[in-house]
């Protein structure tokens, strides 16, 4: 986009997307339950960010996913 402006701080960037969900009993579900984990690069540093996910059980899961890998 030629008026779009990015963070010079964030090297590089990345979707981690995914489908959290016990049961896609449609096709439509997909549509509205895509979650992603965003994770950009810094200078010396990454950086991992999401939004909080309906489900507590899976955002427990997003959350603790996120933190075993810190600091590796």
């Amino acid at each position: 986009m030629p008026d779009g402006v990015i963070n010079p701080e964030i090297k590089d960037a990345k979707n981690l997307i995914f489908c959290f969900g016990k049961q896609i009993p449609t096709t439509k579900v997909l549509a509205v339950r895509p979650r992603s984990i965003g994770v950009s690069e810094l200078e010396n540093s990454f950086m991992i960010d999401f939004l909080e996910v309906p489900n507590e059980q899976l955002h427990e899961l997003t959350q603790s996913w996120a933190k075993s890998i810190a600091n590796k």
